[in-house]
């Protein structure tokens, strides 16, 4: 088997990556369980190429599909595209998509939910979004045929490595968890509600004198 060195650029993607898997690994040991079931199918080929990046997160679709969202290879441009694909019921592809800025860089999905009728498919996560800003927050949803709706960025005040990592959608609303950096290049907790086409309604954020992180889920309340 080929080795392959994944050149990541810029070099501060690495430790966007290790903020992203340890998201991810304090949600598994919050809220472990066992999932057993029967394959039958299996996406193989051409799906997800071997040059990307090892996170990918997936959700039902409506009449028993799934959707995977994940991270694709820019070889031309040097970068990683958000990787969006729905799978029906016996594990043909509906559709298949790469999205990116009109500046692209670098994209991880940090988590992903759809409407109640699961025909609308909602992703967040981080984006490279130029030296000025670094990583900004990226928010964005997909119709059922596989196209952009809409999408958003939102850059902390620190200008430095910022994501999304939880998603709530509450109708026309939608409300994402996630980590900022501060001025001071501490870590902090982040909360941003939109509304159905992307508008920023607020945002709210905690940076006390620790590193704080939006781990876990969005849970609606009474």
């Amino acid at each position: 088997m080929k080795n392959v060195n994944l050149n990541l650029k810029p070099p501060a993607l690495k430790r966007v990556l290790f903020l992203s898997f340890f998201l991810s690994f304090c949600n598994m040991v919050v809220a472990q369980q066992s999932t057993f079931y029967l394959e039958t199918w299996q996406a193989s080929k051409g799906e997800q190429p071997a040059l990307s990046l090892d996170r990918v997160l997936s959700t039902p679709s409506r009449i028993g599909g799934v959707y995977t969202v994940g991270s694709s290879y820019n070889e031309s441009g040097g970068y990683y595209d958000l990787l969006v694909t729905r799978y029906n019921l016996g594990g043909t592809i509906a559709y298949q998509d790469t999205f990116n800025l009109p500046t692209p860089g670098n994209i991880i999905a940090g988590a992903i939910t759809t409407n109640s009728s699961l025909t609308e498919l909602f992703i967040t996560g981080t984006v490279y979004n130029g030296s000025a800003n670094s990583y900004d927050v990226l928010t964005l949803k997909y119709d059922f045929n596989g196209q952009v709706d809409w999408y958003s960025t939102y850059n902390g005040i620190g200008n430095g490595y910022d994501g999304g990592s939880s998603l709530l959608v509450d109708s026309d609303t939608i409300y994402v968890g996630g980590a900022i950096t501060d001025t001071t290049g501490l870590f902090g907790a982040l909360c941003i509600k939109y509304i159905d086409g992307g508008t920023e309604v607020w945002d709210r954020t905690l940076t006390p004198n620790n590193r704080n992180l939006a781990i876990g889920t969005l849970s609606k309340g009474s």
